[in-house]
């Protein structure tokens, strides 16, 4: 959630500073246009990120519990 929030408060500085750098200022569809587009990639990176941690945790999971029942079959043999 911080990197969301700080891309936006970024992405508004760049906008700011893109709009009063100039002599011509960026009309509201333009500025609209880039903010969609500046979102829709974070959110792209985002989604590729959470499913990379997503699949990790579910390997862990299922590790720690294959490793669970390995152990519990152990014990009732003995």
């Amino acid at each position: 959630m911080n990197k969301i929030f700080s891309s936006i408060i970024v992405l508004s500085a760049l906008l700011f500073t893109m709009v009063s750098c100039g002599d011509k200022l960026l009309t509201t569809e333009e500025v609209t246009q880039k903010v969609e587009e500046a979102y829709d990639a974070q959110i792209e990176g985002l989604e590729e990120e959470l499913t990379e941690e997503c699949q990790e945790k579910f390997d862990n999971l299922v590790v720690t519990l294959r490793d669970s029942i390995l152990l519990t079959m152990e014990a009732e043999a003995e």
